[in-house]
């Protein structure tokens, strides 16, 4: 029923087109635009047979590469060429896609390189696009790309990193990577400046758990890196909150007399990474007989260092009281 009543509207608004088109200003309306189609017909054809120049950006691949060869050269992506030509030369790469400069290594190779100078580029691009082509540009203008088939050298490498955990985590661990070092290609001799090499730097805060990261290898002009890139750990854990009551020792009592304190234990709060949890402290509370003072009842409770990955809180007793007993 719905279909029926849309073929009946369209019915209608075809029959008024068409009454419509049969006066006077409706052939006069299909005139125009019959002699408006012809005349971009004859235009976009005479267009064509104009001389034109045309820029294009051509892909460029470097081919037939043997394994034992390491390309430390730079390989351009692309060319950037200005052409001068019929526009019946260019239709098809105005519309279609555009041919790939293949670089035939075996071709092209001498003396740890591979170059291919101006004419020798205008020669391919001939070849691509026709002998009738004029080149105005070809940008860049030469193509140079430098090889080893050497071992190569191992370098050590280092992780360039500024990280910090968040207030409930620590790094609990060395920042590492997948390799300690690299393989390094060059043509010729290694330069003496060069004796590690270092990761893309990077920078995280307040991490919460460990991250795993994938860091490119900081490039150096004229050599090439193997692997390129690493995965760089960074091992982060959580801070768990512990309570413990601790002895307190009494230090440099002269041998004639006794230090008796009281509380004789204090209660401590610290923080501590996971996989210490049940760990004992290793810290010691104690008071120092010579620190005791004739106009106070009381003397300090001293704890000593935590070790690394600890984090003191609060003690639930600064100090003590004492008696002396000769």
């Amino acid at each position: 029923m719905e279909k029926s009543k849309h073929r009946n509207i369209f019915g209608r608004y075809l029959a008024l087109i068409r009454r419509k088109l049969r006066t006077r200003r409706g052939r006069n309306v299909m005139l125009y635009l019959m002699c408006l189609v012809a005349a971009t017909l004859f235009w976009f054809i005479i267009s064509l047979d104009e001389i034109t120049e045309r820029d294009f950006e051509i892909p460029v691949r470097l081919t037939n590469v043997p394994d034992s060869v390491v390309i430390v050269g730079e390989v351009p992506t692309s060319l950037n060429v200005m052409l001068k030509g019929r526009g019946t030369q260019f239709i098809r790469y105005r519309f279609g896609e555009l041919p790939t400069l293949e670089i035939d290594f075996r071709q092209y190779n001498a003396k740890s390189r591979v170059l291919l100078t101006r004419s020798k580029l205008d020669s391919k691009l001939r070849d691509m696009f026709g002998q009738s082509i004029g080149i105005l540009l070809v940008n860049p203008d030469s193509i140079s790309i430098g090889y080893t088939s050497g071992k190569g050298y191992r370098l050590p490498l280092r992780i360039d990193a500024e990280v910090s955990a968040g207030a409930s985590s620590i790094l609990s661990g060395r920042i590492n990577a997948s390799v300690d070092s690299v393989s390094v290609y060059t043509v010729g001799d290694l330069p003496p400046s060069v004796s590690f090499i270092e990761t893309e730097r990077l920078v995280r805060d307040n991490l919460t758990d460990t991250t795993v990261c994938e860091l490119r290898l900081k490039p150096i002009a004229g050599m090439q890196m193997r692997p390129a890139s690493v995965k760089v750990t960074v091992p982060v854990e959580p801070l768990v909150s512990k309570r413990v009551m601790m002895p307190v020792k009494v230090k440099n009592v002269p041998d004639d007399q006794q230090l008796v304190i009281y509380p004789a234990r204090v209660e401590l709060c610290y923080l501590v990474p996971k996989h210490l949890a049940d760990v004992e402290l290793p810290v010691e509370v104690s008071v120092d007989y010579r620190s005791i003072h004739d106009s106070s009842n009381n003397v300090k409770v001293d704890v000593g260092d935590l070790p690394v990955g600890y984090r003191f809180v609060s003690v639930s007793n600064d100090s003590v009281k004492y008696v002396i007993e000769r």
